[in-house]
């Protein structure tokens, strides 16, 4: 949670002047100092402070005296000494106010931060048990496809893919009984329009072969295809329910760092140095944001 500021904080009222006091030469002497005309500037609060007292004490010892000059004179440096006074307090609260909101400002942003160091971590370690899953269904559907181009060659094609056509049937039971009858030269002319009707028949088979084995491996690439898709669409389904919480945190921070930010802009900024780093700080979030 981000700290308040205390009320306590938030002024630095004048010091009350009584009407006679006790003062020392120094006091004095800064007090003789700001009647000639020496710049309040070279002169600290505590001093002013002092000083202002011991202008006090010169102006009511000028009216008894009836000096009305000198009075009015100290008047004149009393009120300027108030003026300087109620400067000094309106820079020493806008600063500590620009404390406040520094540091609650600073709070918010290493809040954002952590959000978003979280939120990478999240999604690091969700993308690489995507990426696994993915590679896991891979390897497994390389394995299938390797058994299936192993299991679908010519050599272990499908009996019925080598069915021959009856006339090659009858030539070879033609040939057959040529050579149980002794007729060797009309066996021999069957057997090379046998072994002629073969190879056409052979080639036909390859062919049917082929596109039998094209259809079931374009089956299996697209089942693997849809394994594939599914797969995919489970994990952004995932995905999709872990990014409106963050993006929700995430906006609600940052509206936390707008709203510090619109409240410094309320009033000027006091120029110290020490508003210069934290200035690029600013600057660093925004474009982070």
């Amino acid at each position: 949670m981000y700290q308040t500021c205390p009320a306590s904080r938030l002024s630095v009222p004048l010091s009350p002047v009584p009407k006679t006091f006790k003062v020392n030469n120094e006091m004095m002497d800064h007090a003789q100092r700001m009647l000639a005309g020496e710049s309040l500037d070279k002169f600290t609060i505590h001093q002013l402070n002092n000083a202002r007292k011991a202008v006090k004490n010169m102006q009511q010892d000028s009216i008894k005296s009836g000096d009305y000059l000198l009075a009015q004179r100290c008047e004149d440096v009393d009120r300027k000494i108030q003026a300087k006074l109620k400067r000094s307090d309106f820079i020493m609260t806008r600063e500590i106010k620009d404390d406040c909101l520094i540091e609650r400002l600073n709070d918010a942003t290493d809040e954002f931060n952590e959000t978003t160091d979280k939120a990478n971590y999240i999604m690091d370690t969700f993308e690489k048990r995507k990426q696994d899953s993915i590679r896991r269904l891979e390897e497994k559907q390389k394995q299938e496809m390797d058994e299936f181009n192993e299991n679908h060659t010519y050599e272990k094609m499908l009996p019925k893919f080598l069915k021959y056509s009856q006339a090659y049937l009858n030539l070879k039971f033609r040939e057959k009984s040529l050579v149980s009858s002794k007729r060797f030269i009309e066996a021999d002319a069957l057997n090379k329009q046998a072994k002629e009707l073969q190879e056409i028949e052979d080639q036909q088979h390859r062919e049917n072969w082929d596109r039998y084995v094209g259809m079931e491996r374009a089956k299996l690439q697209q089942k693997h295809a849809n394994q594939m898709s599914a797969l995919v669409d489970k994990w952004e389904k995932d995905k999709s329910s872990l990014l409106p919480s963050i993006i929700k945190t995430r906006e609600n921070q940052t509206r936390a760092i707008e709203a510090i930010q619109n409240r410094r802009s309320l009033f000027p900024p006091p120029t110290r140095k020490s508003q210069t780093s934290h200035g690029r700080r600013l600057n660093l979030l925004a474009s982070t944001i």
